[in-house]
C-alpha cells in the first residue's frame, strides 16, 4: 500500500490543465478507463502511466531526501572490472595506485596470478563511513 495519493494528483492536473478525462487521455495516451479507475481509486497507475499523465502538465516524478533535496541516480561512473562487472553500489570506489597503493588484494595476491585492477572498493564498510562522516562529503 502507498501513501501517495495518485487519485488527488490525477484530479489536480487535470484541474490545473482545465482537461476533461478524455482530454487528459488523448493527451497523454493512456486510456480514459485507466484514468478514470485511478481517480476512483480502483487502480494504482504503472509507473510510465503516472508519468504520461505528469507530462502533460509539465511535471515529473522525483525523490527527495530528508532535507528536500532531488536524489540523482546512481551511475558509479561507469566503472568495471576486468570481467566487466559493476562495482558494488554501497561502497566506495578508488582508484588503484601505480603500484598497488589502496588494492586490498596488494599483500595477498601474487603479480603472476592476477593484474592488478585500475580501481577497487573498501570492503571494511565502517572504516568507509567513518571517513565520510571526517570528511562530511556526500556518497559520491
Amino acid at each position: 500500500m502507498t501513501s501517495l495519493d495518485f487519485a488527488g494528483i490525477v484530479r489536480r492536473i487535470r484541474r490545473t490543465a482545465i482537461m476533461s478525462q478524455r482530454d487528459l487521455a488523448d493527451a497523454s495516451g493512456v486510456a480514459r478507463s485507466t484514468i478514470s479507475r485511478i481517480e476512483s481509486r480502483q487502480l494504482a497507475p504503472s509507473l510510465e502511466n503516472f508519468e504520461a499523465i505528469l507530462a502533460v502538465a509539465r511535471c515529473r516524478l522525483a525523490v527527495l531526501d530528508r532535507q528536500g533535496r532531488e536524489v540523482v541516480p546512481y551511475n558509479g561512473g561507469g566503472l568495471r572490472d576486468r570481467a566487466h562487472r559493476l562495482y558494488p553500489a554501497h561502497l566506495d570506489v578508488r582508484e588503484v595506485g601505480p603500484n598497488g597503493e589502496g588494492w586490498w588484494g596488494q599483500l595477498t595476491v601474487q603479480d603472476y596470478v592476477r593484474k592488478q585492477p585500475t580501481h577497487t572498493f573498501g570492503r571494511l564498510r565502517w572504516l568507509y563511513e567513518q571517513f565520510r562522516e571526517r570528511r562530511e562529503t556526500e556518497l559520491d
